[in-house]
């Protein structure tokens, strides 16, 4: 029997091995995985759990990205092999600051300097006019 400790922190784990060594149902572990995302997160067809350490970069990464602007929801669960939810819970770390729409992620702070600079060009074209 592998040491779970070890295949956590190196790679992910399926659902069905981690289900053989616990020697439990795999619909329990799946159900404490969901009920639990601050610990762990599913892969994007939710049959492998993301080990810690992966986790955290991801989370890291996608916080990095909407620093830098609109992020495709999308195409950033394609690319990290996780579940729309747990991009979710990771991204639920930061109090509201993060918004969603139509498949796009940004940040507060983004939303208002677009409003901003929409708000600058309407005054420039409104003085333009006069």
């Amino acid at each position: 029997m592998r040491s779970l400790s070890y295949v956590l922190e190196t790679q992910r784990i399926s659902l069905s091995a981690l289900a053989s060594d616990l020697d439990i149902d795999q619909l329990l572990v799946h159900q404490l995985v969901r009920n639990h995302p601050k610990l762990c997160i599913f892969s994007a067809d939710e049959e492998n759990i993301v080990p810690i350490d992966e986790r955290d970069a991801i989370g890291k990464e996608a916080v990095d990205s909407l620093s830098e602007g609109l992020v495709s929801k999308a195409d950033f669960v394609a690319r990290h092999d996780v579940s729309p939810k747990s991009l979710h819970y990771l991204l639920s770390d930061q109090n509201d600051q993060v918004l969603e729409t139509d498949g796009y992620l940004y940040t507060k702070g983004y939303a208002d300097q677009i409003m901003d600079t929409v708000k600058g060009m309407v005054r420039k074209a409104l003085n333009d006019v006069q």
